[in-house]
């Protein structure tokens, strides 16, 4: 019986191990998610900060949905 390695042929296969938390503790991981989560409550208080035009308005709606759909294709 000859035995096949199994070979990742994914252009980006390599960054499967950045998401799986590979070798990390879980003191990086938490800091990580703090810190992830601090960047968002940031960037949320800076849009409500900010008085928008008309314009702008329709930029902000559509980053959003166009970050809906990738969260839904993820």
């Amino acid at each position: 019986m000859e035995q096949i390695s199994k070979v990742s042929i994914q252009p980006w296969s390599w960054l499967n191990q950045l998401h799986k938390a590979f070798k990390t503790s879980n003191i990086w991981l938490l800091l990580a998610d703090c810190a992830g989560i601090a960047i968002l409550l940031m960037t949320i208080s800076g849009l409500v900060m900010v008085r928008y035009r008309a314009f702008e308005i329709y930029l902000v709606t559509g980053s959003g949905l166009l970050l809906a759909v990738a969260a839904a294709l993820a």
